[in-house]
């Protein structure tokens, strides 16, 4: 069985993969892209049950007993959130799915810790799965996995030995950039990654290879960039910033362009639900299947993907998606997640000298500051919850390494 669930991880997240492909392929909602999404997910998610039935048959299977306290905590509070929603008379078909979301970080705990999953072979395939997601996103695909071609950019300019496999991902490369970066948000992760490369990494990348990248390819990407500027000018990340930077002024705190300004409005909403809220709701919040009214937004892509504005899923901003939701208390958890993740990130990124396994915490770190600006990437997101409990698990193995050299 030991063998199987290490396959059958492969072939799951091979699975989802070819599940963001169909809408595409199959002409499904053709030529709009909010419902592609929408279906690509469903699909996915559907596709995925098996796999998270067996999670729960192995781990009943080997009748696992002793469960981290934080995973117990969250339990009990899912729990009472289930039956607040239900008391609340949510949406039922928006409570299943909710429900399944928030037990995406119980179904991979469970998954790494308790099934018999050995992270060697996460570590092994890593680098297949890079190769299909940037593949996917040079055909045009999009990832549900948000953001993770971030890591084969940063692979090909930081990571990379010159060889004839290289050459064909460096040729490969302009077209992954050009996809990849769709939005102002996409700037600001990529920026995250380099920022890391230059300051920060020091177990990968030596002080000669910093300078020779900080030299020679900033200047064939700033000859790149002026020949290709017209093209460059057509990309997402490049009208959505120039859009943002017009439509902004920093000294009022005034935001005009439609992304930015709905999810001040979404803000907003939230704070006067919460305002007018009883204290039971500001401590719960107003649980699983819960919609917001945000009739007053402008901007067309809520509207687009939205047939009632009035009965809105998703809260973009992570702070008050969690807020009203899952409450003050809901909060709490939120932020002990980051403290904990980020640490444990910090320890993976400080003492692991394998390129899969640091490349996976620097996800786990883009995925998080992408959920303060966008929530639903990071609750969803499969790939990003197999690799927190990955690193989690081989964050503790060196803590408890570091301690044992200590000693003796």
């Amino acid at each position: 069985m030991l063998l199987k669930i290490n396959k059958l991880v492969l072939f799951f997240i091979i699975i989802c993969f070819i599940s963001m492909m169909i809408p595409r392929v199959f002409g499904i909602a053709a030529g709009n892209i909010f419902l592609q999404d929408f279906y690509a997910k469903r699909i996915m998610t559907v596709a995925s049950l098996p796999f998270f039935l067996l999670i729960i048959f192995l781990s009943v299977k080997n009748k696992v007993t002793k469960i981290n306290r934080f995973i117990i905590l969250y339990v009990i509070f899912f729990i009472i959130i289930l039956i607040n929603s239900f008391i609340f008379r949510n949406s039922l078909k928006l409570i299943l799915l909710d429900a399944f979301i928030a037990m995406l970080p119980i179904f991979f705990y469970l998954l790494v810790n308790k099934s018999g999953f050995k992270v060697d072979d996460y570590l092994k395939y890593f680098g297949l799965f890079l190769t299909i997601a940037c593949v996917m996103v040079i055909l045009g695909f999009k990832l549900q996995f948000s953001y993770f071609s971030l890591l084969g950019i940063a692979y090909v300019f930081f990571l990379t030995k010159f060889s004839f496999k290289s050459v064909i991902f460096i040729i490969g490369t302009p077209a992954l950039i050009m996809n990849t970066l769709i939005g102002k948000s996409s700037l600001i992760m990529i920026a995250i990654l380099v920022l890391y490369f230059f300051i920060f990494e020091k177990t990968l990348i030596s002080k000669q290879k910093k300078i020779y990248l900080a030299i020679v390819p900033c200047v064939i990407i700033l000859i790149g960039a002026i020949v290709f500027w017209e093209s460059i000018k057509t990309t997402g990340a490049y009208i959505n910033t120039v859009y943002f930077f017009r439509h902004a002024n920093f000294k009022t705190f005034n935001f005009t362009d439609m992304s930015t300004g709905h999810r001040i409005y979404e803000a907003s909403v939230v704070l006067k639900e919460f305002s007018d809220s009883n204290f039971y709701i500001n401590l719960f919040g107003n649980g699983l299947g819960s919609t917001i009214d945000l009739s007053g937004t402008n901007d067309v892509a809520v509207a687009g993907s939205n047939s009632d504005l009035s009965k809105v899923r998703h809260i973009h901003i992570g702070i008050f998606a969690v807020l009203y939701r899952f409450g003050l208390l809901g909060l709490l958890i939120y932020f002990t997640f980051i403290y904990r993740i980020f640490k444990s990130c910090k320890n993976i990124l400080n003492n692991s000298n394998n390129y899969a396994l640091s490349l996976s915490a620097l996800y786990v770190v883009v995925i998080i500051f992408d959920s303060f600006i966008s929530f639903p990437h990071m609750m969803s997101n499969f790939m990003f919850w197999i690799i927190t409990f990955i690193i989690f698990s081989e964050s503790d193995k060196i803590s408890l390494t570091n301690k044992n050299n200590l000693i003796y």
